[in-house]
This record gives C-alpha cells, sequence and structure tokens, in this order.
C-alpha cells in the first residue's frame, strides 16, 4: 500500500492548509486595494521633469531647506496625536509608558542624528496653487 507524506488531518497539513487559506485572503485584499489605486501627481519645473525621466527616479529634498519649515512639525505633532488616541483606544497603561519613553528618550537622539527626507505628491492633477510654484 503506497504511503503519502502527510496524513491529511496531520498537524502539517493542517498548517498547510491553514497558511494556503491567509495567502489566498491576502492576495484577494491585496488586489482589491489595487483597484481602488488613484493617480497621484507630482509638481515639478520642466528641469525637474526631464532629472526625473532622466533618472527614472524622484530626489528627496532635505526638509530643512523647504519653504514652510513648519511642515516637519505639523507632520510630527499629527503623528503624536494620532499614536496618543491609539493608546488611548487600547485602554493599556503599559503602551502608553513605553510611547512615553520612546517619545522623551529616543525622540530627541533621531532629531538630532538624522535628516528627514521629502518628496511631496497630491491627488489633485490640476491645482493652481501648486503649478504657481513652478
Amino acid at each position: 500500500m503506497p504511503t503519502t507524506p502527510y496524513n491529511a488531518d496531520s498537524p502539517d497539513m493542517l498548517l498547510f492548509e491553514h497558511t494556503q487559506k491567509m495567502a489566498q485572503q491576502f492576495f484577494e485584499r491585496q488586489a482589491k486595494a489595487n483597484s481602488d489605486l488613484k493617480a497621484l501627481y507630482h509638481y515639478t519645473s520642466a528641469e525637474g521633469l526631464q532629472s526625473i525621466l532622466k533618472g527614472r527616479s524622484f530626489w528627496a529634498s532635505d526638509i530643512s531647506y523647504l519653504n514652510d519649515s513648519s511642515e516637519l512639525a505639523y507632520g510630527t505633532e499629527l503623528f503624536n496625536e494620532r499614536l496618543a488616541a491609539l493608546v488611548e483606544s487600547r485602554k493599556c497603561n503599559y503602551v502608553g509608558q513605553f510611547v512615553k519613553y520612546l517619545s522623551e528618550a529616543i525622540g530627541p537622539f533621531f532629531r538630532e542624528r538624522f535628516r528627514t527626507y521629502i518628496v511631496c505628491f497630491c491627488s489633485n492633477g490640476d491645482q493652481l496653487s501648486q503649478w504657481r510654484g513652478y
């Protein structure tokens, strides 16, 4: 009588089937997410467009050289507010303490040692306020 490598009820086969089912669900969700994608636009000058096409890449700008230096502060504030709301929604004191520790102990380290670079995109392809800059 021939033997099979796995019994249908074996833990290995059950794990395989579970993994296969999860992978299928992942790919179905990914296909749905991809179908919902909309175009993003990058406003730039003619010279910027030439550079993008020639190099086949976008160049990120050091945020300290942007016209509005408050953008990083606003983004950081928004992130901290969302993080605080997440901590509050979970009602986990230890998570809140950990986040506070990270913010106080590690935050200054990163701000002092790492520069932030940014590339901007917009969902509106014909926004006059963006075109005025170029």
